[in-house]
């Protein structure tokens, strides 16, 4: 079943991408993620999956693109961070992130959408199905190619 939600996920990102505006002169994003996810565990227990990554972004690409994965040795359970660039323009960039839960029992997607200053960080938290994401992104733009 999550052999074929992975492959499944990776024709959904390998779809046609739309031209975007007011791409500025320096074509990548440098996007630093730390990402908190609590899993419930049985009693008043919760584990805590931490996940650090820094990826560069093309601006010109607005498909979907892996930027963590985390598997959880106690439960099985793998957890996977997808992001995609909406907008971006010289002063913000707007991206939407996917985090995919492939838990044994049944799977959880969330979909979350943040506006992003450049240089500042931007925190959100999600709760879905007794699960809490802490999610904080950095965004610089690229000098150099």
């Amino acid at each position: 079943m999550k052999k074929l939600l992975i492959m499944m996920l990776s024709l959904f990102c390998m779809g046609n991408g739309f031209a975007q505006k007011n791409v500025p002169l320096h074509p990548f994003l440098l996007v630093k993620i730390n990402f908190n996810y609590s899993i419930p565990l049985e009693g008043a227990k919760s584990q805590v999956n931490s996940l650090q990554n820094m990826t560069k972004i093309n601006m010109n690409d607005n498909e979907w693109k892996v930027i963590g994965r985390s598997q959880s040795l106690l439960k099985g359970d793998t957890l996977i961070v997808l992001a995609k660039l909406d907008q971006a323009n010289s002063e913000t960039a707007k991206m939407k992130f996917l985090i995919i839960d492939l838990i044994k029992e049944e799977n959880i997607i969330m979909e979350t959408k943040i506006n992003l200053h450049y240089n500042k960080q931007e925190k959100l938290s999600i709760k879905k199905h007794g699960r809490q994401l802490q999610l904080s992104v950095l965004t610089t733009r690229d000098k150099a190619e």
